[in-house]
């Protein structure tokens, strides 16, 4: 049985196994459990020690899985056509409460994979395994809602346009920012002596600006030179700008460029930081509040902006020479530079070592440290309402980032936050993130 992740390793499905059990009070056939720092609702039938697979909330689970395991709400889905489930046709993953208890995430035993493999192959998994693609077939993935898709050129305006736009990028030296992984699942990869940053996590729209060595389209009079053997410099520093996904002015002559709002809220974004932002500079930066027509970027969080204002909250600066060659900004470094240049950096909390933030932590050794470490982290700063929020809202979580020569951040969000988030997307509220789409 081959095992793979294609896509977002956060909505991934994880091998695992059942270490404590919680009972709740007047439910006679479920019990909750914890599995990776989130609360699960499962049956009475499990036991400590039982190993199963873990479905994260907002996934999306795949027809194939819900099948043969009889998991839909309509029985005429299911293999078997005498049980009925309670997933609809999407397959989502719901943060919800059930008798008032949380759940934040779906378990099943390790015996629904039997379509997918032989016993021995099973009870051969290893527990930590993370997957979305079971011998090549596609299990999970993340929920999206639904959405008409922005209208892009046809394919012959395409192939027409490619004649008058030039790509500028130079894609070794532009960098989108990373999938920030869940602090969770990755908790193992934090040591007492790390150097760490705890940071706010914003709920807006991810935004890049840059001003990097890029292509130069040459004139008739370089490309006649060149020919003849004359040094002819192909590179010039421009200016890019870019959502979390896609980057909106790649090319020259570029007449049709998509965007999700009604205004190139990065474009704003990037003619704002123009005269602070120095060579070889990216900045990685969260723009929350409105647009200038009054329309929200994320509903409800406001950000102590008013209607048509908007706030921009730099979580990340990177420095890339001519060569690719990439410097990261510290934490500490970005807050520096912010508080110098007028301009906001995402609220930190804490910088310095792991084993120096939570004093009071004892352990026997190193897995029970990082144990307790992230059970204090989520006592600490979730489940709490949004500070910067005029509107009562609840705060998204925390970013934790290890200090390093490369970029190394996870994110640890709040389960009131996600429950906000399994709302919104019932309501059939569209994410900004999840539909840029590239031409």
């Amino acid at each position: 049985m081959k095992l793979e992740i294609k896509g977002n390793p956060n909505y991934a499905a994880i091998i695992v196994a059942i270490s404590n059990l919680i009972p709740l009070e007047k439910c006679d056939n479920i019990q909750g459990t914890i599995i990776e720092g989130c609360h699960v609702i499962v049956s009475k039938d499990v036991k400590a020690g039982d190993i199963g697979i873990f479905f994260p909330a907002e996934c999306s689970i795949k027809p194939v899985f819900l099948n043969a395991n009889s998991l839909y709400r309509e029985k005429e889905l299911n293999h078997d056509k005498t049980k009925a489930g309670f997933f609809e046709l999407n397959g989502r993953v719901r943060c919800m409460r059930l008798r008032g208890f949380k759940s934040d995430g779906f378990f099943m035993p390790l015996n629904s994979l039997a379509k997918f493999g032989k016993f021995d192959s099973l009870i051969a998994l290893e527990v930590g395994t993370s997957f979305d693609t079971i011998n090549g077939e596609p299990i999970c993935d993340k929920y999206v809602v639904a959405t008409k898709q922005i209208q892009n050129p046809s394919k012959k305006d395409k192939k027409n346009n490619r004649v008058k736009r030039f790509d500028k990028l130079r894609e070794e030296i532009f960098r989108f920012h990373i999938d920030t992984p869940q602090l969770a699942r990755n908790i193992e990869k934090v040591n007492k002596r790390d150097i760490i940053s705890i940071t706010e996590k914003l709920h807006g729209t991810s935004a890049i600006f840059s001003y990097i060595s890029c292509n130069r389209k040459l004139s008739l009079r370089d490309r006649i030179a060149k020919r003849l053997g004359a040094y002819i410099g192909v590179n010039e520093y421009d200016y890019i700008w870019a959502s979390r996904r896609v980057v909106k002015n790649q090319y020259l002559y570029e007449d049709k460029l998509t965007h999700f709002y009604s205004e190139d809220i990065w474009k704003t974004g990037a003619d704002e930081l123009k005269p602070f932002i120095q060579k070889d500079m990216t900045i990685y930066y969260e723009i929350v509040g409105f647009l200038k027509d009054g329309k929200q970027i994320q509903k409800d969080f406001d950000y102590g902006c008013r209607a048509g204002q908007h706030e921009k909250y730099i979580y990340r600066i990177s420095s890339t020479n001519i060569d690719g060659k990439v410097f990261e900004w510290s934490m500490l470094q970005i807050q520096d530079w912010c508080k110098a240049n007028g301009l906001l950096a995402v609220p930190m909390h804490y910088y310095g070592y792991a084993e120096d933030l939570f004093l009071d932590i004892t352990a026997p050794d190193d897995e029970e440290w990082r144990k307790r470490f992230l059970d204090k982290l989520i006592e600490e700063y979730l489940e709490k309402d949004c500070t910067i929020c005029k509107n009562k809202v609840p705060a998204e979580g925390v970013c934790l980032r290890i200090e390093s020569n490369d970029i190394e951040v996870y994110k640890l969000k709040s389960f009131a936050f996600r429950a906000k988030e399994t709302k919104d997307l019932d309501a059939g509220l569209e994410n900004i993130e999840d539909n840029q789409v590239a031409e």
